[in-house]
């Protein structure tokens, strides 16, 4: 058991020999494959990297371009909303002879109640007999003796139907 701890000089260079001999015939056929391997795998990382920056950089400019968009939207909504709201406040109002300041003043107070905002533009009618109509966008008022008439015919049409 002594001799395997006491270095002798022929164990030494037998396994010096023997080592260099692995190295040679491990450097001949598995470290070439190996370092191969190695190398392809360094090459698919760097790939991988590079499409990985493009589709960020991709992403960035479509982000980009999305919140231009999305801002162009929102101040297009808000000229909308502010033209829609101008044109709310305009009226068109049909009448025989127009009517008076104090006339036009209690409609603002019943038809814009919390700011009687309301801009009448008067439009003379011959066809009108009595009253006055009101449009503005899609409502439409039918204060005439006409409109009321044909209201009062159409309710008693009804009642005789049942």
């Amino acid at each position: 058991m002594e001799n395997l701890i006491k270095p002798d000089i022929g164990l030494i260079f037998w396994t010096v020999v023997c080592f260099v001999l692995l190295v040679i015939l491990l450097a001949k056929t598995v470290w070439n494959p190996l370092m191969k391997g190695v190398k392809n795998r360094e090459e698919r990382i760097q790939k991988d990297k590079d499409q990985a920056a493009a589709a960020k950089k991709n992403a960035e400019a479509t982000r980009e371009e999305l919140d231009r968009k999305l801002s162009a939207l929102k101040e297009d909504v808000k000229t909308k909303l502010a033209e829609a709201e101008a044109e709310a406040m305009r009226v068109e109002l049909r009448s025989k002879n127009g009517l008076t300041e104090e006339q036009l003043s209690r409609l603002r107070k019943i038809y814009c109640p919390k700011n009687g905002e309301l801009i009448f533009r008067q439009v003379r009618d011959g066809s009108v007999l009595g009253g006055f109509s009101l449009r503005s966008g899609d409502m439409f008022v039918d204060a005439t003796v006409k409109g009321r008439l044909a209201a009062l015919r159409k309710r008693l049409a009804e009642r005789e139907n049942f």
